[in-house]
């Protein structure tokens, strides 16, 4: 009896514990909130958003991943943290608790994972390491900037990875509807920085900080434009009804509204490409005279006349440039020699740093340390643009899609990226040829082989390592692997019964 009583008393004393504890973190909270509202309430907000994720994650671990792929951007506290790192943090926390409290569920999935991804990641992780050991014997700092470099090409490899042994797809569209929120919030607050450039730069309190805001306020309209309207027109083709397929036309029309905003020239192209390549995918003769008509319509409208430039804002002059065929319109309306020679003599850099030596041609430079002293402005030291380049150069910042691979990785890290690259098309392209955009796994493909084809065709002028073209194309072969063998019949290899022949059943 007095043991039953001890116990009672035990569980009252832990109860009012609780209770004391609770009123003692509510008076705390109360007071941080009374003196600094906005910052106290955003952590508690972000501390009970990651609690309920990772109550709630199970098999939806991965979502968090395209969405933050999609993003861009960066968090800056001193020191920046990129959306897909915190959301690669998000995603294997889960998965790891889930190794701690049970076994995760594998995925049964027919198609192994390509050797030569395995092979990529492999070398990358040889690269990154040979790196490190080489500017440690030069003497030279930096291991977290060279680092930080190679996870920008790593990172995708890592998630596909686990990805493909534990991803569950069932959320794909899930997935899918991140990604687009991600893009049309990205894009809003371009159009905001460029309408409001003197009331602020970035999101503050978690001092989130879009490419190019804190200098020129609108260049990321170029490449979240892009990525909305890459999402829009995946909704437009795959949803049914006037009123949904006009939402998404909107969103489609207003995102190349905000692209030629952010002074791009590089992705007015794309913008002109999509729908073309849409018409090409679908096999429609109709829509595809109309729309070359359209796009042929608009080149022979601002060459006949470059004038009608004239009274558009000096960004969108510069993004419709290049519609100018000629060289000395294109230059007098986007005030791009600056541009176009920092674009070619990084590309010249790249070249004669691949090309020293037999070992640099087949492996590459690597990444060296970012020269932060150039960002310091001291009296009796000049900076110019060589010192730029070559600093730019060092951590593989080429601004070139094909040069960042070239450069950095040689023709064995070209040879990887372009067998997965290749590989993604020879799975994907029948598939969307055959069955077009009818769902959010299709959408997924689309996203890839687009991306794909434009890095291939325009990666000698924009971009960098491939993730996102990568990431999207794997998340499809999974989602369209999963869906087919859904539909399969599970027992195939289950028999009849015997039927006797009825004379032998007379018998």
């Amino acid at each position: 009896m007095d043991t039953a009583r001890l116990e009672i008393a035990g569980e009252k004393l832990f109860v009012w514990a609780l209770i004391f504890l609770g009123a003692i973190v509510a008076i705390l909270t109360g007071f941080l909130i009374g003196t600094d509202a906005v910052p106290i309430f955003i952590v508690i907000l972000a501390i009970a958003l990651s609690i309920t994720w990772l109550a709630g994650a199970r098999e939806r671990w991965w979502l968090l991943v395209p969405a933050a792929g999609t993003l861009g951007g960066y968090f800056y506290f001193g020191y920046k943290i990129y959306p897909h790192e915190i959301a690669l943090l998000a995603c294997f926390v889960p998965l790891a608790m889930a190794f701690a409290v049970r076994a995760p569920i594998a995925q049964l999935r027919t198609t192994a994972f390509p050797i030569t991804m395995y092979l990529l990641g492999f070398y990358l992780i040889v690269h990154w390491f040979g790196s490190n050991i080489y500017n440690w014997v030069e003497g030279t700092a930096g291991y977290g900037n060279v680092s930080r470099a190679y996870f920008n090409a790593v990172w995708v490899i890592l998630f596909l990875f686990a990805f493909w042994r534990w991803g569950s797809t069932k959320y794909i569209a899930a997935a899918l509807l991140l990604s687009y929120l991600a893009a049309f919030a990205r894009v809003t607050m371009g159009v905001l920085l460029y309408y409001f450039t003197d009331i602020f730069a970035y999101v503050p309190v978690i001092n989130y900080v879009l490419p190019g805001s804190t200098y020129s306020r609108s260049d990321d309209l170029r490449w979240s434009g892009i990525s909305l309207a890459t999402l829009a027109i995946c909704y437009f083709l795959m949803k049914k009804g006037l009123l949904r397929k006009t939402f998404h036309a909107i969103v489609f029309l207003g995102s190349c509204v905000a692209l030629v905003l952010g002074s791009g020239r590089t992705v007015v192209v794309l913008a002109g490409a999509m729908p073309l390549f849409v018409v090409l995918l679908y096999r429609k003769l109709v829509p595809l005279i109309v729309t070359s008509i359209a796009l042929v319509g608009l080149v022979f409208i601002v060459n006949s006349d470059p004038s009608v430039l004239n009274p558009l804002p000096f960004r969108v002059q510069r993004s419709l440039s290049v519609l100018l065929l000629k060289k000395g319109e294109a230059t007098h309306y986007g005030k791009t020699e600056a541009s176009d020679r920092w674009h070619e003599d990084l590309r010249k850099l790249g070249y004669s740093k691949w090309t020293q030596s037999w070992q640099t041609v087949l492996f590459g430079t690597g990444i060296r340390p970012f020269d932060f002293s150039l960002q310091e402005v001291r009296p009796g030291i000049t900076i110019n643009m060589e010192n730029l380049m070559d600093s730019a150069a060092k951590v593989g910042s080429y601004e070139s899609g094909w040069w960042t691979v070239i450069a950095v990785t040689g023709v064995v890290g070209l040879m990887l990226y372009a067998s997965v690259l290749f590989y993604l098309l020879r799975k994907l392209l029948p598939i969307l040829l055959r069955e077009r955009v009818s769902d959010h796994s299709h959408a997924f493909a689309f996203m890839a082989v687009f991306g794909i084809v434009m890095w291939i065709g325009l990666g000698w002028t924009n971009g960098g390592f491939p993730t996102t073209e990568i990431m999207f194309g794997f998340l499809a072969l999974a989602a369209l692997e999963d869906r087919r063998r859904k539909t399969q019949p599970e027992h195939l290899s289950i028999t009849r019964q015997p039927v006797e022949h009825p004379s032998l059943a007379a018998t």
